[in-house]
């Protein structure tokens, strides 16, 4: 398994002492606790969700940060920063965009984006009462693709107890979990590679999830390759007291796509 496919999709940790994520259970206790993760984790509406991973190849850093806030209202954020580093310089582009509702008989679409390559930010806002149902729905849609990718780090990360958390027959796999009372586990996925080996085939993948009251609340992971090549994740989650800080200038906006 090559670093090329396995950079999109795999995460991986090093785990704190033992004695602070409670005492080891075995993996018929962790099954029973991962339902229940997996039940609990699929009815949570309103959640912030920040999960950040980088690239070290090289000499160039690659840095990805991405943001998702719900809200009890269904109004929502969903962001995403890029940085990469190299010994030719810095590149940084950004997306944000916003649905929400300032009034019961309104909504509105807020579509932020910076450009690294031309460093000029562009802002675009649909309202629902001003623009019309289409092409609100029209420029809403457009947004799928961002809103499913940002959405894919969290769905992978918040319900990898209920997928097989495996990664081929190349890898040796230890599965350890620890718990500190009902509600409560933390999951150690260590897998070390055990066949034919070159500078992109990865060495070690380490994967750590944190669960709370049933719920995610902390991931770790990091892998390496034999030449040398390291990524790093990390994401968190909340669930409750999640405030949505709607962009103030929004009305500035409407019906435009100004740039400055």
């Amino acid at each position: 398994m090559k670093v090329s496919k396995l950079l999109v999709f795999i995460p991986a940790i090093a785990l704190s002492a033992c004695s602070s994520i409670g005492k080891e259970i075995s993996q018929e206790e962790a099954s029973e606790k991962a339902l229940e993760i997996v039940e609990k984790q699929s009815k949570a509406e309103s959640y912030y969700f920040s999960y950040s991973l980088t690239n070290n190849i090289d000499d160039v850093k690659e840095s990805r940060y991405y943001k998702i806030a719900i809200d009890e209202n269904d109004d929502y954020m969903i962001s995403r920063e890029e940085k990469e580093t190299s010994k030719s310089g810095t590149y940084t582009s950004s997306k944000e965009i916003y649905v929400f509702k300032p009034s019961k008989s309104e909504q509105v679409l807020y579509i932020k984006q910076f450009d690294g390559s031309t460093n000029k930010t562009k802002i675009e806002v649909y309202s629902l009462q001003v623009n019309g149902y289409e092409e609100f729905q029209v420029m809403l849609g457009r947004q799928s693709s961002f809103k499913a990718e940002a959405n894919g780090y969290y769905q992978s990360i918040a319900f990898a107890l209920s997928q097989e958390p495996g990664v081929g027959q190349s890898y040796d796999s230890q599965y350890k979990y620890y718990s500190k009372g009902e509600g409560n586990m933390t999951a150690k996925l260590t897998f070390t590679y055990n066949g034919e080996e070159d500078d992109s085939t990865i060495k070690t993948i380490k994967r750590n999830y944190s669960y709370s009251d049933n719920l995610l609340t902390n991931y770790e992971a990091s892998y390496v390759t034999f030449g040398g090549y390291k990524r790093t994740e990390t994401a968190t989650c909340k669930y409750k007291n999640i405030n949505i800080s709607f962009p103030t200038d929004w009305e500035d906006y409407v019906r435009s796509g100004m740039a400055y």
